[in-house]
């Protein structure tokens, strides 16, 4: 999902989708346990095979735009990032943590220009992950192992990985980060819930720095002395409140290296327009403008300036031949996003508006450019 309000869309066509073919359907009184996080579903069947394919069948034609893939399997199944396995000589469901086939260790380095206390908190973190989905001891026993192997080849100490390891197990065994799935009643009858402790909210003086080599130094000063900093009358009415430190990240090689997409002409001012960038394929199919361009006798100012590597953008696709447009947006780069719709074009794609343009006239085609 590109664009950050995505996932409410999707989750609203979802909700909208289930209430009106899922649990009005024909199929619910088979379906014991049903959840959904956006568009992945995952439901616990009682009932005959055929009346399961029946209903899967049914729900990939409710709407045209919603299409199901579907994995089915009596005694264990994946969904997110959890591995379910029913245990049938014991009647009861076992829970792990599922990585996909394409999982690679690409957790930060710990020589990445971070703050100590960051690099401990991701170790922590996958830990209790571990402890509150791995339902069995000897599992979790196995997990530790495998994710203390993952941090000591990302180049983290030993001593910092046994240190938290035996925090978290402390913890798990003393109930604070129990097991989320103890049995599998806890899943049927919706008790599953995660265990909260009371939560307090302090205020703080938020100081917010840029993250370099003498961050931590800063940090130490402030705090050593910060009662003569509260005399002081810019932090009148601060005094009883200890300042809370936030790192912000610094500028990494590549953001201090990389070639910015802006021109500038020869009296320093920015081209503003739509303008091909010169080194890749999607060039053809970019307009050029000026600053200024008309749609359908739509007058159109054009404010900034773009090319096929711009990023975060509005764009319209207009068609060659005749008035049709299309409006879209995207976050990823403008020339991603334009071979996708090229893509989709070419396999005569009936979701995608263009295609099912360019389909209807086989003579038509489109040009992009950024709005």
């Amino acid at each position: 999902m590109g664009a950050a309000c995505a996932p409410i869309y999707a989750n609203y066509i979802m909700a909208f989708w289930e209430s009106n073919f899922v649990f009005n359907s024909e199929f619910w009184p088979y379906i014991k346990f049903y959840t959904r996080y956006l568009e992945d579903i995952f439901i616990v069947w009682q009932g005959e095979k055929i009346i399961s394919e029946a209903f899967i069948k049914y729900i990939n034609q409710t709407v045209w735009f919603l299409k199901f893939t579907h994995e089915v399997n009596d005694d264990r199944i994946s969904y997110l990032d959890i591995c379910l396995t029913y245990v049938r000589d014991k009647g009861s469901l076992v829970s792990k943590i599922y990585r996909k086939p394409t999982f690679s260790n690409l957790y930060m380095h710990f020589d990445s220009w971070h703050p100590g206390h960051q690099k401990r908190a991701i170790i922590k973190g996958q830990m209790v992950r571990a402890a509150r989905m791995v339902s069995e001891e000897v599992d979790f026993q196995l997990e530790l192992d495998f994710m203390a192997q993952l941090f000591l080849n990302r180049g983290y100490p030993r001593h910092m990985c046994d240190e938290i390891r035996k925090e978290v197990q402390f913890k798990r065994d003393g109930g604070i980060f129990q097991p989320i799935l103890k049995s599998k009643d806890d899943l049927f009858s919706g008790t599953v819930e995660q265990s909260r402790g009371n939560v307090h909210f302090n205020e703080h003086f938020l100081y917010v720095m840029t993250y370099n080599a003498d961050a931590e130094y800063i940090k130490i000063i402030i705090e050593k002395n910060w009662e003569s900093f509260a005399r002081l009358k810019e932090f009148k009415g601060l005094a009883a409140r200890k300042p809370k430190f936030i790192f912000r990240k610094d500028k990494a090689l590549k953001d201090i290296f990389e070639r910015s997409a802006m021109i500038i002409d020869n009296v320093g001012n920015r081209n503003t327009g739509n303008f091909k960038c010169g080194r890749c394929l999607t060039c053809t199919h970019i307009l050029t403008t000026g600053k200024y361009i008309k749609i359908n006798n739509i007058p159109i100012n054009i404010l900034g300036h773009y090319d096929c590597f711009s990023v975060n953008v509005v764009y319209l696709a207009k068609c060659q031949i005749c008035t049709a447009f299309y409006v879209g947006k995207t976050c990823r780069r403008f020339r991603e996003r334009i071979k996708e719709h090229l893509l989709d074009i070419q396999h005569k794609k009936p979701t995608n508006a263009l295609s099912r343009h360019v389909m209807a006239h086989n003579d038509h085609s489109f040009k992009f450019f950024v709005i």
